[in-house]
């Protein structure tokens, strides 16, 4: 979700600068990046071809697998934020579909990132809050989110990825606001 205008508001302000890979892979190689797993279960969905072969379950954890490894690879340990049903995402409604129905595959994101000693967190609610919260609480560097809510609640540095169809990732500062 996220405000309206805030990316316009952010660049105005010089508060956010947009990076692409290996800008992105440089500015967290050494560092623990929570990241909003939400973002990837909902990139799964896109991935028709592969839902086709793997099945949804399959796919997401054949996803969450390769990118968890890119990470590890190039030094950075993603610490994955799964969303909670306290009011979360997978807690909305739209129409009579329910948006948990792509959060299923959860039981088997936990066994494979504990299989790859990869550290996982369930949040209470909102993914991206719990996200800011390690990362404003010094448990890790970055927050990583496509819901730019992230740096709503957190005054620490954040990183949201844009939900865009490009590959970018645009680094924000909330602080550098107030």
């Amino acid at each position: 979700m996220g405000l309206s205008g805030l990316w316009v508001e952010l660049r105005a302000q010089g508060a956010c600068s947009n990076l692409s890979g290996q800008q992105v892979e440089s500015l967290l190689e050494g560092c623990t990046v929570a990241v909003d797993a939400a973002i990837w279960l909902h990139e799964v969905q896109y991935q028709r071809d592969l839902v086709r072969i793997f099945g949804q379950d399959g796919v997401a954890v054949k996803v969450f697998y390769e990118r968890c490894t890119r990470f590890l690879r190039k030094g950075i340990l993603p610490v994955i934020v799964l969303e909670g049903r306290g009011g979360g995402r997978a807690a909305r409604e739209f129409g009579s579909a329910r948006l948990s129905n792509v959060f299923a595959p959860h039981a088997k994101l936990r066994a494979l990132l504990s299989a790859m000693g990869v550290p996982y967190v369930d949040a209470d609610g909102e993914a991206e809050a719990t996200c800011a919260a390690l990362a404003a609480y010094g448990h890790c560097e970055f927050a990583v989110s496509s819901d730019s809510d992230v740096l709503l609640f957190s005054r620490s540095c954040g990183q949201c990825r844009r939900p865009n169809k490009s590959k970018s990732f645009a680094k924000a500062s909330y602080s550098a606001l107030v």
